[in-house]
């Protein structure tokens, strides 16, 4: 018998609606919200990358310290503090969760840039981390359930877009204050004093979270789905998480595994191309955050967007694992146009190359997201989409920044080949993250007809 066959799974129910919860306004207003957090959350994150030598110069890091604030400093505690977040999003107010995270987030980041050692940089940066776990469990959970299956694919597009958005804003915002500050290393603040330049970006990207965390209060809460099993013989969405995961871990395991490993690509692109930029071609930091920020954003928004409309077209035509199938196919044609992309001779080829392989690569953005709403009743969803985020956040978010800096260090041996570097980690990737959610489509299949009789 298979590890993940299952009884049949009885349609949905839920509670009346609240007035004006099925409307397209509240769920595209609730969408709008949750974009925005995504593009703050992910500019607050990824701002430290176009910051790399700036910061390596005025603190004396190495290409591996730099490596650990980027990944595991904040991974491990974004990671850890999705468990408790994921339950209580399965059983709390949402917009509240969202409020606090959004809250802790912005303040840490304005924290970053009072730093003037590296145990100081580091401490902020982990609790940006906590704050940021909060987002991809309510997000996942509250688009769930603001949106039919058809409808869905789209709904998480638009969403996963705000990271694509929020790191081209990180950069490009990034460059602009450096470029108001003449390329001088130090800025002049009211009440702060003097300051790094790079710290000055960090207090400046902070504030604005303070203020965006309010607009949770303006998503309004949607019922939550209540499923029915036969008496006797619960169905799956009866099942706590730990039976539900022994009767379907095969599949779990391949989707967090497979998108795992398109994070870990996606982080170490993100932190390390514009060093690579820099230390290649001799860009300045504003040159770099202009230029790449714009393709970092045109890239993500239109894989984002294309492949949530992607899955929404195959799922209309019957194809309900059409994210599993579309996160595979983005993984396959995202791998060459990165491999490649840094071995090519001029910065032009080199953009537009990661421009289209970001592109492919960000499809699967709201693959993942679909997939775990696929995968997860709506009780464990939270939960789930937490479990997803330590999986991801170890190996993706922690270990591709590391990875590329490792390299570097210790096994090129040059920090001017960290353009290497990415190419090997993208390599070692992205092909087996297409190889696993093609079995996560497979395992998929396999079991449908079980559970559809």
């Amino acid at each position: 018998m298979r590890d993940d066959s299952i009884p049949a799974e009885p349609l949905a129910t839920a509670p009346p609606a609240s007035p004006g919860a099925d409307s397209p306004w509240v769920s595209w207003g609730a969408v709008a919200v949750l974009l925005l957090c995504a593009q703050l959350s992910i500019t607050d994150r990824q701002i430290l990358s176009l910051l790399v030598d700036p910061i390596k110069r005025d603190l004396g890091l190495t290409d591996t310290q730099l490596g650990l604030l980027q990944g595991f400093a904040f991974a491990i505690v974004y990671s850890v503090a999705g468990l408790p977040i994921g339950w209580a999003v399965d059983r709390a107010p949402r917009r509240i969760i969202l409020f606090l995270g959004v809250m802790v987030w912005s303040l840490s980041t304005a924290a970053c840039g009072l730093a003037r050692s590296f145990p100081a940089l580091i401490i902020p940066r982990a609790t940006v981390g906590a704050g940021e776990a909060a987002v991809a469990p309510v997000s996942v959970s509250l688009i769930g359930d603001l949106f039919p299956p058809q409808r869905a694919g789209l709904a998480l597009g638009v969403y996963a877009a705000g990271f694509s958005v929020g790191s081209g804003v990180a950069l490009a915002l990034g460059g602009l204050i450096f470029g108001l500050f003449g390329g001088r290393p130090t800025a002049q603040l009211p009440l702060i004093g003097q300051v790094w330049t790079w710290q000055a970006v960090f207090l400046a990207l902070g504030a604005p979270g303070v203020l965006a965390a309010f607009l949770a209060f303006a998503i309004r809460e949607p019922p939550r789905p209540r499923r029915k099993g036969e008496r006797g013989s619960p169905g799956v969405a009866e099942l706590p998480l730990g039976a539900f995961i022994g009767r379907r871990w095969r599949v779990v395991a391949l989707v967090y595994g497979g998108f795992a490993l398109t994070t870990l690509v996606a982080y170490a692109v993100s932190g390390w191309t514009p060093a690579f930029l820099g230390r290649t071609f001799g860009w300045s930091t504003g040159r770099i955050g202009a230029v790449f920020g714009a393709v970092v954003m045109a890239g993500g928004l239109a894989g984002s967007l294309l492949g949530g409309w992607c899955i929404d077209w195959l799922h209309r035509r019957g194809r309900e694992d059409a994210c599993l199938l579309v996160g595979a196919v983005a993984c396959a044609l995202a791998t060459p146009l990165l491999v490649g992309a840094y071995w090519l001779p001029s910065p032009g080829l080199v953009l537009l190359a990661l421009g289209f392989g970001l592109a492919a690569a960000q499809a699967s953005g709201p693959a993942a997201y679909a997939s775990l709403r696929l995968i997860a009743p709506p009780h464990l969803r939270g939960r789930l989409t937490a479990g997803f985020v330590l999986v991801a956040s170890l190996l993706g978010t922690g270990l591709g920044p590391l990875a590329v800096g490792l390299a570097t260090d210790f096994i090129l041996g040059d920090e001017r080949r960290v353009g290497a570097a990415l190419s090997i980690v993208v390599m070692a990737a992205l092909p087996n993250a297409a190889a696993l959610l093609a079995l996560a489509h497979h395992a998929w299949r396999a079991r449908a007809p079980l559970e559809l009789t």
